[in-house]
């Protein structure tokens, strides 16, 4: 029975999280159905399992929220940010009661409230929607199409689409005219399209774009607000993907009457029973701990068939080798397998953020619209795990330090909201994660000021603007004037660097002054097991990651010498180039030949020389201890085949430190 509670508590956290993520959605999408009732079934879920294994109170609370979104899927309240709170609230509540420490009394307490805040909601929200409704008295389609000398004219696009937006219960369409494109060269190709409900006249809503009159069109397409309705969510649903602009015949709902079009006044709308589902799936769910062991099991193999491989070659048996390559193979297959089982998607940890982003949005009264792009990408479970608290940190300083309040958004000519968005992709055995808001932005002046008063760097020392912003990286750098809850104490950017560092990774911030800020972290994706070269310097070995290296080339050592001014001619282009020989050691007799691996980082090419090219092998890396920790040269270590000890190059952190 217990294995069957356990299993019980880790899917009603999945569950959750689901829960807090359509929460977020609904309150960006007002209107979707869709949303609700995939809200109202995992309530349904939940509450079905929590009376199965006698959890009353989750049961009557999830029974509760269920009422409340069926209110909504029957139009007789709206969704709104107060009942994400509620649904927020609860999903506390239930984690909470799972618990082992928490306190009975608090759990009442809680409990209580909550049930209390959807109550009142019901009540208060079935009288005051109505008239809200039955106020607003029409519904227009609004095109607007700017010239491309709108600037000329001192027209500022960002306030009328503001205007727009505040007008009443707005649809908003961007739109991009591919025809324009096509003909008429360097024009303005931006439109947008609105379906507005209001109780303000056409002529209100012209005053809008009084200084655009001859660019706009303005449709009534309704008598009554019926934006809220089924039969209209559905029209919208139908047209959004049709070539625009938007066909208003399509629109016949120009005579209907708010009686005709009934919201809060109808019959019970019979909704589909809800079951919980049984049908197979086709995963299981694994604990963590064994996905670590497994991992570490994998890596031993790695490292004993890398001994293998060795002690074949030495010996020169051919079955030996024949052996070695089978096992080669196979373990390539085993170690792939078990990285896959360990790769997690960047969604599962994205809810946290989007709350956080939410709260400190509200708590410092701007509005932020959070957009997402590539958050399937996938990455080992150990690094998204340790990945949380430096993107709270870059989501915490976004919202504070970087995105203006409404007010001042709108005397800069911005819209009203604030943007902040999460983009991540992934490219070979690396995933580059970057993270942008279109706020004030970092003013180089005032963070070379404040490293200089603090010493950080000399007033004469002549940095780049991309280099002075990065220097708020230095532990306990802030520009910040007063503390608060938030930030203000210079922990925030060192906590950044230093995690990313420790997941081997590299973060920089590029920044535009009144424009935003640009945060861009780049990690490997994996820990574990790394592709790499392994090549010799000074009679040492040493490991280089194979798929950053662009090509390898043998020199002489006459070449070598010929190098001036750390420049080397390659393939008809001049690129820089460091003899790792000088930087890691004393200079050592070698071969009369040399090699050169060349590096592309930042879209330029480099290239590092070394004494010779050993060959490829797969290295199980760990965490080097604190003797190299300070020295940005290296990212891990791993045992070779023969059982000595070599370090990884972090090529990307040398070439950024001698170049």
């Amino acid at each position: 029975m217990k294995e069957y509670i356990k299993n019980f508590i880790n899917e009603t956290f999945v569950l959750l999280e689901k829960l807090e993520a359509k929460c977020l959605e609904a309150e960006n999408r007002p209107g979707n159905n869709e949303i609700i009732s995939e809200l109202t079934r995992i309530m349904h879920t939940i509450k079905g399992a929590a009376a199965m294994f006698g959890y009353k109170d989750i049961e009557n609370l999830t029974h509760n929220a269920e009422n409340l979104f069926t209110n909504i899927l029957t139009e007789k309240i709206t969704y709104s940010p107060e009942i994400t709170d509620i649904c927020f609230d609860l999903a506390e509540f239930i984690r909470l009661s799972f618990g082992t420490d928490t306190n009975e009394q608090t759990l009442i307490a809680k409990k209580q409230n909550i049930l209390l805040k959807i109550n009142k909601f019901i009540e208060l929200k079935l009288s005051e929607d109505k008239t809200i409704i039955q106020n607003q008295s029409a519904v227009y389609y609004i095109i607007f199409r700017p010239n491309a000398d709108f600037s000329e004219r001192g027209v500022n696009l960002n306030n009328i689409i503001s205007d727009v937006e505040n007008l009443g219960n707005v649809v908003k369409y961007e739109r991009v005219d591919k025809e324009t494109i096509r003909t008429k060269g360097s024009k303005f190709y931006m439109f947008w399209e609105f379906i507005v409900g209001t109780e303000l006249s056409e002529d209100d809503l012209r005053e809008v774009f009084f200084f655009v009159e001859e660019e706009v069109e303005i449709h009534k397409i309704a008598d009554s607000n019926i934006l809220s309705s089924v039969a209209f969510q559905k029209k919208l649903k139908q047209i959004e993907n049709l070539p625009a602009p938007i066909d208003i015949s399509l629109f016949d709902f120009k005579h209907q009457s708010l009686s005709e079009t009934p919201i809060f006044e109808k019959e019970e709308k019979q909704l589909p029973e809800l079951q919980i589902t049984t049908e197979a799936r086709d995963f299981i769910n694994i604990d963590s701990r064994k996905s670590d062991e497994m991992m570490n099991l994998v890596s031993e193999l790695v490292t004993i068939k890398e001994s293998l491989v060795i002690s074949a070659n030495n010996l020169h048996d051919k079955k030996l080798s024949e052996i070695s390559e089978k096992l080669e193979k196979l373990t390539r297959k085993i170690q792939d397998n078990a990285l896959n089982i360990r790769l997690v998607p960047l969604s599962k940890i994205m809810i946290r953020f989007e709350k956080q982003i939410r709260d400190l949005a509200i708590a410092q009264g701007k509005e932020i619209v959070f957009e997402k792009e590539g958050i399937e990408t996938e990455l080992d479970k150990a690094i998204v795990d340790n990945l949380s608290e430096p993107l709270i940190h870059v989501f915490r300083n976004a919202v504070d330090h970087g995105l203006e309040t409404p007010e001042e958004r709108e005397m800069r000519g911005k819209n009203r909201k604030g943007r902040i968005k999460l983009f991540a992709a992934c490219s070979g055995n690396y995933v580059t994660i970057q993270i942008h808001d279109d706020g004030r932005g970092i003013d180089p002046d005032i963070i070379r000021k404040t490293a200089v008063q603090r010493n950080i760097i000399s007033e004469s020392l002549k940095l780049s603007d991309s280099e002075i912003v990065n220097l708020i990286f230095t532990p306990g750098f802030s520009t910040a004037e007063n503390l608060s809850s938030v930030s203000g104490r210079g922990i925030g950017m060192d906590i950044i660097k230093q995690k990313i560092n420790n997941l081997r990774g590299e973060v920089e911030i590029n920044s535009e002054k009144g424009l935003g800020t640009y945060i861009t972290i780049r990690l490997p994706l994996t820990l574990s097991i790394v592709d790499a070269l392994t090549v010799e310097i000074n009679n040492q070995n040493y490991l280089i990651p194979k798929d950053i290296i662009v090509s390898a080339a043998e020199i002489s050592a006459l070449e070598e010498k010929n190098i001036k001014n750390s420049l080397f001619l390659m393939n008809g282009e001049w690129i820089p180039v460091l003899k790792l020989k000088e930087k890691f050691g004393q200079y050592s007799q070698g071969s009369e030949f040399r090699n050169i691996l060349t590096f592309q980082y930042k879209s330029k090419n480099y290239g590092l020389i070394v004494d010779k090219i050993i060959g490829e092998y797969q290295a199980v890396v760990k965490p080097i201890g604190e003797l190299f920790q300070k020295d940005d040269s290296f990212s891990g270590a791993s045992i070779l085949g023969n059982g000595k000890l070599s370090l990884m190059i972090d090529v990307n952190k040398t070439i950024k430190k001698y170049f």
